[in-house]
């Protein structure tokens, strides 16, 4: 693989970190001792804004993590001249943007075999830019993830609408799923999931998925922790709703 959190996932004995370690590790930092505990009262108002990833039913929290996010925000501004990323992309030159999802979805994923589909995905450190993965045909969740938003953001999607997002492969029912990372991306006010395992996109927009269980998600200069309204055991004063930030399992 290639890096899932940058230094706070790699500060741990033998040098790689699950993703969901790394996660909980960051959350550490926030002083919250697990996910459990990162359990915001909130208030139930309107529809979240476009640009907060509400997917698979789930209600995005904005918290402050580092360096994940800021890793992130770089590697969407790192440049596109690349060959071999100009030579895939460039099929999909002229297309409607949800083609051209579809076919970044379908072209990445058979070029590079996905290493972490059977295990969990772990970080390593580097994150490599498209024109290297498709080039060994190799990667992890990361590498895969980075070809995808490269990809789309030459063909023109706004870096605003592309983010890397945690959590379980299988989604959360699936007896915990297998930990994972992907490309969410929005298109047309709709957003749609473009994983290492899956031939096409998967819309995220319509309740919770047996495909995928978001837990944290990074957009440009945002971050976001994910979890569901449940009805508190008792009264609270922000409508009678608190947050759970780890899917049920």
């Amino acid at each position: 693989m290639r890096g899932l959190g940058g230094r706070a996932l790699r500060d741990a004995p033998g040098g790689k970190r699950t993703v969901l370690a790394g996660i909980a590790a960051l959350l550490a930092g926030l002083g919250c001792a697990s996910l459990a505990q990162a359990e915001p009262v909130i208030q139930v108002t309107a529809a979240a804004p476009p640009d907060e990833p509400a997917v698979f039913g789930t209600v995005p929290v904005p918290i402050k993590v580092q360096p994940t996010g800021s890793r992130w925000a770089r590697v969407m501004r790192a440049s596109l001249d690349q060959p071999a990323l100009r030579a895939l992309a460039g099929r999909a030159a002229g297309l409607p943007a949800e083609a051209q999802a579809a076919f970044v979805q379908r072209a990445v994923n058979q070029a590079v075999h996905a290493r972490g589909r059977s295990y969990d995905c772990a970080d390593d450190g580097y994150w490599a830019p498209a024109g290297e993965t498709l080039g060994r045909g190799v990667g992890d969740c990361i590498d895969v993830a980075v070809a995808k938003m490269e990809a789309l953001r030459l063909l023109g999607v706004p870096a605003r609408d592309l983010y890397l997002t945690t959590g379980y492969a299988g989604g959360a029912a699936a007896a915990r799923g297998r930990e994972s990372a992907a490309l969410l991306v929005r298109l047309g006010g709709a957003f749609w999931l473009l994983s290492e395992s899956n031939d096409g996109p998967i819309p995220a927009d319509f309740g919770s998925s047996s495909q995928f269980a978001p837990i944290v998600t990074y957009g440009v200069g945002r971050t976001w922790i994910h979890g569901k309204l449940v009805r508190a055991s008792s009264p609270v004063t922000t409508a009678g709703y608190a947050m759970a930030t780890a899917p049920a399992r």
